[in-house]
């Protein structure tokens, strides 16, 4: 390894710059012999050569990059004609040269859109036509839209393609078969989020005075759509106290289609490109409720203000809350419309002398979590049947500490950047792992709540290979810290590669397709992705293993809902078996539309 000073740009060290090795023989004696060993890492310390002792002389300013220009038209993804009368945006992305926002341009009856003078760079195109999205994501302007423009590039014949809107539409009524006024209508997809398959929330709508809800501007996949109350607010009390109906109470709670209690029992809407889902009706009935009353403390003398209190289910697929929540200025809450199952109720500290946390909750909203080592909160489980609970105490902390380590797999120095952290699947936040110089770390804020590991920034030949508590090795879908016992981590720096592309079914590239990579063993998540705009896809941090990979072309369900198990398709799937440090290709096809 060689130093040399630069007039111009400081220290460059090579192999940066190109110099021949007769050129480099003069200086052999001031180098350094660097061996790099398996974990890809070596430090070394080398002395500049002075440019005075080279020759080298700052190089002339460099004139302005010359500009480019981006040319290119908007079709229908479906049929592939032209679409004429659309706005076309261009956005600069990390490129300072050019502006934030280009002027927006509109397609001429061929469809086509033109952006002359452009600044080299980064740009984001994005599309704006009434019942139609971007292919993709379904979000406009998103990571498939993306565009280089070199210096003097002219950048021609792209082709922005826009997808049909889907609806989902339907009745709610109730079991009369009156119509339901003012419902809180949602449509749901699966999405990956660390590491895991979980619900999240893709549009909302409320029915009118007939019942009738229409959910627009969707992409295409599989959608689960819930009915639940809209908000409803009520004054904040100084206490909340007297007694709980002597009666039994029904009320109506979340509901999945069709008539579903719990997500997991919902009925997918297939929703075809373009498609109307019509007649998803749902007949919403009352059904047996409890009520859950108690206080929020803190025992440290901590302000508790009016506190924030929510009911999430056990099961993980989505952060919705349970129930109708109703807080005090005194601490004590009350949860009405609770239907029987098991669940997490959290706590935190809210407003001091009332504010909004204190009005009514509305049923099925959205658990937020906090984050970082001075958050305290309050978490117990409860399992809630056919009677109502008084007298819940629930004491704020700042939650348990856990001792571990990450460690290289035979050893060696932590592979860093890395970032590591245990995410709760209850919305009970996060904890940072940090471990120190030999890899052990101390976690605070630990509650009694399911967590998974998240790791980000790991280099491209790592993975995890092990994640035990107290000796054990614990469930990578999600796991609890009870008990006494170190987590211990282990990372291995024998991570595999893949990389392909992906075919339509007329041998062209299919840009981006949706890919799934499944393990054909094991309980390991199947990784998913989608492949650029020239049908290219890229997988790192695989644990070696044998793998099925399939593709689906970008405007079908399966693009962005991938399948849970990859067995149906197996006749379409390419099987790709990767060793230890493997760098892998293949080249798949996407799988046959209504397959």
């Amino acid at each position: 390894m060689y130093a040399f000073e630069s007039p111009d740009q400081g220290i460059a060290v090579l192999p940066l710059l190109s110099q021949t090795p007769d050129y480099l023989k003069a200086f052999e004696g001031r180098s350094k012999i660097v061996t790099v060993p398996e974990t890809g890492r070596a430090t070394v310390e080398v002395t500049a050569i002075p440019a005075s002792e080279t020759g080298a002389t700052a190089a002339p300013t460099p004139a302005p990059g010359a500009k480019g220009s981006l040319e290119g038209k908007v079709v229908n993804a479906v049929n592939g004609s032209a679409m004429a009368g659309v706005i076309v945006s261009l956005r600069g992305q990390f490129n300072t040269a050019a502006p934030e926002r280009a002027p927006s341009v509109t397609t001429d009856d061929r469809g086509a859109f033109a952006f002359p003078d452009l600044a080299p760079g980064s740009y984001f195109l994005s599309a704006t036509e009434q019942r139609f999205i971007a292919e993709g994501s379904g979000v406009p302007g998103s990571l498939s839209n993306q565009v280089i423009v070199g210096e003097g590039q002219q950048v021609s014949a792209y082709v922005l393609k826009l997808v049909p809107e889907g609806v989902i539409a339907g009745t709610v009524k109730d079991e009369s078969g009156e119509p339901v006024l003012g419902a809180r209508v949602q449509a749901f997809r699966y999405r990956n989020q660390t590491g895991q398959r979980r619900l999240a929330a893709a549009a909302v709508v409320q029915t009118d005075d007939l019942g009738n809800y229409r959910i627009a501007n969707l992409a295409p996949g599989d959608y689960y759509v819930s009915v639940a109350r809209t908000a409803a607010r009520s004054a904040i009390a100084d206490s909340i106290t007297g007694p709980l109906p002597s009666e039994a109470e029904t009320d109506y709670v979340s509901m999945w289609y069709p008539n579903a209690a719990q997500p997991a029992a919902a009925t997918a809407v297939k929703l075809a490109t373009g498609a109307t889902a019509g007649n998803i009706d749902m007949t919403w009935r009352k059904v047996r409720v409890v009520r859950i009353r108690g206080k929020v403390a803190d025992p440290s003398g901590g302000a508790v203000g009016t506190p924030m209190v929510t009911l999430v289910p056990k099961d993980g697929l989505t952060l919705l809350t349970v129930g109708s929540v109703r807080v005090a200025r005194d601490g004590s809450f009350e949860i009405s419309a609770v239907p029987a199952g098991s669940y997490s109720l959290i706590a935190r500290p809210g407003p001091i002398g009332g504010g909004v946390a204190g009005a009514q909750v509305y049923t099925s909203g959205f658990s937020v979590g906090p984050s970082g080592p001075s958050a305290r909160m309050a978490v117990q489980s409860i399992e809630v049947k056919d009677a109502s609970i008084e007298g819940t105490q629930l004491e704020l902390g700042a939650g348990r500490t856990v001792k571990g380590s990450i460690k290289m797999d035979g050893g060696g120095p932590l592979v860093r950047p890395a970032f590591v952290s245990l995410a709760s699947l209850d919305g009970g936040g996060r904890a940072m792992l940090n471990p120190g110089s030999d890899g052990t770390f101390t976690a605070t804020g630990i509650f009694p709540l399911v967590y998974t590991l998240d790791t980000q920034n790991l280099p491209a030949n790592c993975y995890v290979k092990s994640v035990r508590y107290a000796g054990q090795e614990v469930a990578r879908t999600g796991f609890e810290l009870t008990g006494d016992g170190q987590l211990e981590i282990v990372l291995s720096s024998t991570a595999a590669v893949l990389e392909g592309s992906v075919t339509g079914a007329d041998g062209k590239p299919a840009g981006g397709a949706g890919i799934v990579v499944a393990p054909v063993a094991g309980a390991l998540p199947a990784r998913t992705g989608n492949a650029d705009a020239h049908g290219n896809f890229y997988f790192a941090n695989l644990p070696p293993g044998e793998y099925r990979v399939a593709a689906w072309d970008a405007a079908s369900p399966e693009a962005n809902d991938p399948p849970e198990s990859l067995g149906p398709f197996a006749r379409y799937a390419k099987t790709v078996t990767l060793g230890e440090s493997g760098h892998e290709k293949a080249q798949v096809t996407v799988v046959p539309s209504g397959r």
